[in-house]
C-alpha cells in the first residue's frame, strides 16, 4: 500500500523543480544628446521675417484703346494691413525712386519704412519690385485682371489701391496718351480724341483691381 503524500510535499517537491530566478542587474544607459538644430536667426539676432510678394492686378475699362499700363513718375498709393495685428493706414504714398535703408540690414535699401505704432519695435518695410516674366501692360484682349506692379513687403499686407497718375495707354494705330497728372488721383473718367483714327478714346476711373500673393 503507497501512500500519497500530502500537500505540503508536493509543493515542496515542485518548489525544488522550479528554475532558479535569474539575477538581472540594472542596466545604465548614457543619454546621448541629439544635435540640436541650428536656429535660423539673422546676424543682427533677430528671427527672419517672411518677406511676400504682393502683385497689383488691374482690369480697366477702355474704349478705343489697346493697352493700359504705369508711366514714368508713377506713384502708388496704397492702404496697408499690418500682417501680425489689426492696425490699418490708409493713402500711404510709395514713390518707386525713393530709397530708405531697411532697419537692421546694414546696405539693404527699400521703398517704404514704416510704423503702424510707435511702440513697435520692428518697422515694417516694402520695396517695388520688378518680377520678370509676370508684369505687363494691361490689353484690351484680357479678359482678367492683369499684374502690373509687385511689392515685397515685410510686417504689412496691402489691401487698397487708389489710382494716381500718370498711366500710359496707346490706340490701335501707336497713338500714346498720359492718363492723369504725375500725383494725383484718377477720380475722374478720363476721354480725349483720337484724331489718326478719328474716334473717341477713354478710360473709367473705377479702376477694378484686386491683390495677389506671387508664389513664383
Amino acid at each position: 500500500m503507497h501512500c500519497r503524500p500530502d500537500g505540503d510535499h508536493d509543493r515542496r517537491l515542485a518548489r525544488c523543480h522550479e528554475p532558479a530566478p535569474l539575477l538581472l542587474w540594472p542596466l545604465r544607459l548614457e543619454r546621448t544628446e541629439r544635435p540640436r538644430r541650428a536656429s535660423c536667426v539673422d546676424v543682427h539676432g533677430l528671427p527672419p521675417l517672411e518677406m511676400p510678394t504682393f502683385l497689383l492686378c488691374v482690369k480697366p475699362e477702355l474704349e478705343g484703346l489697346v493697352s493700359f499700363e504705369p508711366g514714368e513718375g508713377c506713384d502708388w498709393k496704397l492702404d496697408f494691413k499690418q500682417s501680425a495685428g489689426s492696425e490699418e493706414r490708409k493713402g500711404v504714398v510709395v514713390d518707386p525712386q525713393n530709397e530708405e535703408e531697411v532697419p537692421n540690414a546694414k546696405g539693404d535699401t527699400c521703398q517704404l519704412v514704416m510704423k503702424f505704432d510707435k511702440k513697435d519695435k520692428v518697422a515694417a518695410t516694402l520695396s517695388v519690385v520688378a518680377v520678370k516674366g509676370v508684369l505687363r501692360a494691361f490689353t484690351s484682349e484680357d479678359t482678367v485682371a492683369v499684374p502690373i506692379a509687385a511689392f515685397e513687403c515685410r510686417g504689412l499686407e496691402p489691401i487698397g489701391w487708389t489710382p494716381t497718375g500718370p498711366y500710359v495707354v496707346r490706340t490701335a494705330g501707336g497713338v500714346a496718351y498720359n492718363v492723369g497728372a504725375e500725383g494725383e488721383d484718377l477720380a475722374e473718367d478720363w476721354c480725349d480724341y483720337d484724331e489718326k483714327s478719328g474716334e473717341s478714346v477713354s478710360v473709367d476711373a473705377s479702376i477694378q483691381f484686386e491683390f495677389r500673393l506671387h508664389k513664383g
